[in-house]
């Protein structure tokens, strides 16, 4: 079992309205080695691929009187079975096809970090009721040290002092 480092892709051919369609010649081909193989749906549209290196798959279905219907990127691991539907349109039915992309916005610029802390929870959650304390429940923050006040660090920064304080430590 360890030995095998293939994996497979089977599946069905249909119709839009999902009956099956014979006959279909479903080809792949392997995206980083060009590996292409091609097989005929049986009576039942189904197909098979055994033995196949993992890796990323095109897969393509064609078939007379029917729109060729593509699927990019199919992934196979190592003895693994990909299941896949490869749903095929009649050439007479007009056809509108919308692709699309988004874009995903990430600030990579600045972080922040944070805790909302209500009356319910200070009643639940077992520390001493100060700041510091409860500014310790927040997500990367630490136990600043005695030479320092004992404020918070959050997220690596040195704890705040006030005026005050910073006096009152000079004189000592």
């Amino acid at each position: 079992m360890a030995n095998n480092t293939n994996g497979s892709i089977r599946g069905t051919s249909i119709q839009v309205n999902g009956s099956s369609i014979s006959n279909v010649t479903i080809t792949i081909e392997n995206l980083d080695t060009g590996l292409t193989r091609s097989v005929q749906s049986n009576e039942s549209g189904d197909f098979r691929f055994p033995l196949l290196p993992a890796g990323n798959y095109k897969v393509t279905a064609e078939k007379n009187g029917f729109r060729t219907t593509i699927q990019d990127s199919v992934k196979v691991g190592i003895s693994g079975k990909t299941n896949l539907d490869m749903r095929l349109a009649s050439d007479d039915v007009e056809r509108i096809e919308v692709t699309g992309s988004t874009i995903a916005m990430v600030d990579v610029t600045s972080s922040s970090t944070g805790i909302v802390v209500d009356s319910v929870t200070l009643d639940r959650v077992p520390v001493p009721r100060n700041l510091t304390s409860v500014a310790l429940l927040a997500p990367g923050t630490t136990q600043g040290d005695s030479a320092f006040g004992d404020l918070p660090s959050i997220g690596g920064a040195r704890g705040y002092f006030q005026p005050s304080q910073q006096r009152s430590r000079n004189r000592s």
